[in-house]
């Protein structure tokens, strides 16, 4: 970590400082830190809407990129009952995943292409949206079997989907691709519980653009930094 390598935010469990910030300014591959802190964003907008106490469970539960790896790469059967006892998954109605093609566990950071896994319990599927089909569908399709069986009995014959995703341009755009399908779902989830069904697999398909993927990065940067002011504003800033 760099002297000048500031703090800019702290939200939930995530931190945020200037070098993971930069990477949305420009044509960077994002961090765990960035997807981190955005699944925890979209969380608290969803709990929010859902009226959730704060010791009441969700029926959305996102789970980023370190707990995603964790349970891919976990050597014993005991640390992924751990890992996934917390989650509460028999009570959740959608699951998002946030996964990764790091196959070393001795790289922190590492990998090339984020992918979103998700659980939909109203369909009984686990639709994969990859912008670089077929890059990451073998560490997609071994989280299903790693957590299929916490999901419940009904989720026994989930099926597993490769979904229509629009393809990215480039080589760095993905983790962006994974934030605003997430964004999607999610709205998605909300609008379906107020009883207004929404194609999100459409949406995706003819929303999630280079153009839109481009503004989102820097949305997220005004995101980040609106929030921040907020943060300074409540007197919790630190250096």
């Amino acid at each position: 970590m760099g002297a000048n390598d500031e703090r800019v935010l702290s939200y939930g469990d995530v931190l945020l400082r200037k070098s993971d910030v930069s990477l949305l300014d420009g044509p960077h591959f994002l961090n765990d830190h960035i997807i981190e802190f955005y699944f925890n964003y979209l969380d608290r907008q969803i709990c929010s809407f859902a009226g959730c106490q704060e010791d009441e469970t969700s029926p959305l539960l996102l789970v980023g990129p370190t707990p995603t790896f964790w349970l891919l790469h976990c050597p014993d059967a005991e640390g992924i009952i751990a890992t996934i006892q917390p989650m509460k998954l028999l009570k959740r109605e959608l699951v998002i995943f946030a996964v990764n093609n790091n196959e070393d566990v001795e790289t922190a950071e590492g990998g090339t292409h984020w992918t979103l896994l998700s659980y939909n319990r109203q369909k009984n599927t686990f639709e994969h949206f990859d912008s670089m089909a077929g890059t990451n569908w073998k560490q997609a399709r071994d989280l299903v079997n790693i957590v299929k069986p916490y999901m419940g009995p009904f989720a026994a014959s989930a099926k597993f989907i490769e979904q229509a995703t629009p393809q990215q341009e480039n080589s760095y755009d993905c983790g962006v691709y994974v934030m605003a399908i997430a964004q999607l779902i999610c709205n998605a989830f909300c609008e379906r519980r107020k009883g207004r069904p929404v194609d999100y697999g459409g949406l995706i398909r003819t929303t999630v653009t280079p153009s839109t993927v481009s503004k989102m990065r820097y949305t997220t940067i005004e995101l980040i930094h609106s929030l921040a002011n907020g943060e300074e504003s409540n007197g919790d800033s630190e250096d």
